[in-house]
């Protein structure tokens, strides 16, 4: 909302959460399957990860239940990939890959959240 009306005031952007939640698993994903892998956010347009991409972080042996939750670590790329996106249409991708334990299939749906704090000047 009020961020986005005033971008062009936008000083500094500082991620303070960056995390991902099972919201939904569908077969043929087993009980007890557990998924590893990573997540990157991508530039609008952008279907895998290449330039200008920012890989967020890795996940391993993550259980794939409805409210699991993939904790991700905050960097200093995080920050500077989303303070460019609102220099520009303020849209990226999230994009998430993995592998099952073992090759187990996993179909689950994940819900990313990112939380910033955005320093900006009055006029």
């Amino acid at each position: 909302g009020g961020a986005w009306k005033h971008r062009s005031k936008i000083d500094k952007v500082t991620v303070s959460l960056a995390d991902a939640e099972v919201t939904a698993v569908h077969p043929p994903t087993a009980a007890g399957t557990t998924v590893s892998g990573a997540v990157w956010l991508l530039p609008e347009g952008q279907s895998t990860p290449g330039a200008g991409a920012v890989k967020v972080g890795d996940f391993t042996d993550v259980p794939v239940v409805v409210g699991s939750v993939i904790e991700l670590p905050l960097s200093p790329e995080l920050n500077a990939f989303v303070e460019n996106a609102f220099n520009g249409s303020g849209r990226f991708v999230v994009y998430a890959q993995g592998a099952g334990a073992g090759g187990a299939a996993v179909n689950c749906q994940l819900h990313a959240r990112l939380g910033a704090a955005v320093k900006w000047k009055l006029i």
